[in-house]
């Protein structure tokens, strides 16, 4: 356990509510035999949750509950999520046409824009 951090109040210096796990990737990823491709993804994963991680060692931790039960239900939660993501299948963008009443629309508004840009000219005097 560690001390949280931030506002306290009487049990601030003594009570240790705060979770901290840390997690060997390359020993996951040696254990379980995972390709570059996958490693990519866990990568963009950690980005994306904004996860601290040293070399190859993530860290994860949390202080948001009173209770250091909690704080660590949470932290195992938040490792468990990342590794389901790790291991989901990504889908295959399905591409659509744009809708013809999209196109007209859009003819529509570039008829309408080249109009005022005419009408703001200054008329010919021959």
């Amino acid at each position: 356990m560690i001390h949280a951090s931030g506002h306290g109040g009487q049990n601030k210096d003594h009570g240790n509510s705060k979770a901290q796990l840390t997690f060997d990737i390359n020993k996951f990823f040696e254990i379980f035999e995972l390709d570059e491709q996958k490693w990519e993804k866990f990568i963009d994963i950690v980005w994306k949750k904004q996860v601290h991680h040293e070399q190859s060692v993530l860290i994860l931790e949390n202080q948001e509950q009173r209770s250091a039960k909690m704080n660590e239900e949470n932290v195992l939660k938040h490792l468990r999520q990342i590794i389901s993501e790790l291991f989901e299948d990504e889908k295959e963008r399905v591409e659509t046409k744009v809708p013809k009443h999209e196109k007209e629309k859009r003819l529509q508004d570039k008829k309408h824009h080249s109009q005022k840009k005419e009408h703001r000219k200054k008329p010919d005097t021959d």
